[in-house]
């Protein structure tokens, strides 16, 4: 279970990337919720007095650093009480707002910064203050880097989230490019992140990768990021899920969409799901959290027989056939591809090796009902980090 506190809703960045998913007058006018610090922390007693003993905790938005250091503070001494003492404090930012007060904060606090940024200068080109203006987003790009290059000088942990699009990896030279920014990356001391296929909305939908596409780039950029002490998901986790360990991330955790395994406290205290179901309108969040009757749907129909099913759970629901959240992922070739890709590889290097997928189909629900079953606490599904399939 992940925890995600959100200060603001608000975004520094106007008009904004192109594909934010988040409604355009909640980022760019006066904050409908105001900030309760009272309320905050009385949610965040309600979550975690079940049997988890505190969690994984961070800041999101929005843009979280909007409100201003001190805020910020006030909020990492809150968080410093309820995390899991194994866990890192976290902060999902665009890198824009980052200056000498907040890497004070970071080192302070040992905080992990996931930056927001989509591949180099001339693959990122959908994020920024305006990405219609080239002038404004090449500044953009360049003091990106130039931020990142800091947090390493000054030892921040810090990783990436990229999502992935045609104009990052829409082609096989695109991706090589991406490969090249990733070995960038490691030479400043960055081994890590994200690769997460956009889903279009709107007219956005233009963006969105094809099956094939997604595919591509996931298998070659799985290829590159093997070498040392690089991490990046969802090629770990995947190996992770087909090993037989922790079911990661929540795209792969059959989580119910209407009480996500990730919780968001919004600025007024409010439990809500995750930030993804926001572009459902969907902002209160369910009490009970139970198996939702779409998997059961899932197997009997869009993923029967799939020997992928037990550690995919048909992907996010948030990117379902037709924006149907009930359906499976629209991405399920690529995942499947993806999957059988390493699979095999990971045959090819231990053939005599248990993969968690064989004979899958005698038990299909069985690491879903583990996953919820097993000491449920009201407000997320309880996977302990070990348990095998």
């Amino acid at each position: 279970m992940t925890i995600l506190i959100l200060p603001t809703q608000l975004c520094n960045l106007n008009p904004g990337c192109l594909y934010c998913f988040e409604d355009e007058n909640m980022r760019h006018s006066c904050d409908p919720l105001k900030l309760n610090m009272d309320a905050i922390r009385a949610s965040l007693d309600k979550i975690c007095s079940g049997p988890y003993g505190g969690s994984g905790i961070g800041l999101h938005g929005g843009e979280a650093l909007v409100v201003g250091p001190t805020i910020i503070e006030e909020l990492l001494e809150l968080m410093m009480e309820y995390r899991d003492p194994n866990d890192k404090l976290s902060i999902t930012t665009n890198g824009t707002l980052i200056d000498s007060e907040f890497i004070r904060l970071f080192k302070k606090y040992l905080i992990h910064v996931g930056v927001s940024v989509d591949g180099p200068p001339e693959l990122n080109t959908l994020r920024g203050p305006n990405p219609y203006d080239e002038e404004l987003t090449a500044k953009y790009n360049e003091d990106l880097w130039n931020t990142l290059k800091r947090m390493r000088r000054e030892g921040i942990s810090t990783g990436v989230m990229t999502v992935l699009h045609t104009e990052n990896v829409g082609t096989p030279e695109k991706v090589n490019k991406m490969i090249e920014w990733i070995r960038d990356l490691r030479d400043i001391g960055i081994t890590g992140g994200r690769l997460n296929a956009m889903g279009g909305y709107g007219h956005m939908v233009k963006y969105e990768l094809t099956n094939k596409q997604l595919a591509y780039a996931w298998k070659t950029m799985f290829d590159a990021t093997l070498e040392r002490d690089y991490c990046w998901n969802p090629f770990r986790e995947m190996i992770d899920n087909l090993m037989g360990f922790h079911v990661g991330s929540c795209t792969f955790g059959q989580c119910n969409y209407l009480a996500t395994t990730t919780i968001s406290i919004l600025p007024d205290g409010t439990i809500s799901n995750c930030d993804r179901t926001f572009a459902d309108d969907l902002h209160v969040r369910a009490d009970k959290n139970e198996i939702c009757g779409r998997y059961r749907a899932m197997w009997a129909g869009d993923c029967a027989g799939c020997k992928y099913w037990s550690i995919c759970g048909g992907g996010c629901p948030g990117n379902g056939i037709g924006g149907d959240w009930r359906r499976k992922t629209r991405f399920c070739d690529a995942i499947y591809e993806t999957y059988e890709y390493i699979a095999k590889r990971i045959k090819g290097l231990m053939p005599n090796c248990y993969l968690c997928t064989e004979n899958n189909n005698k038990d299909p629900f069985r690491v879903m009902n583990y996953n919820f079953t097993n000491k449920p606490s009201t407000y997320g599904s309880c996977r302990p980090k070990g348990k095998g399939c």
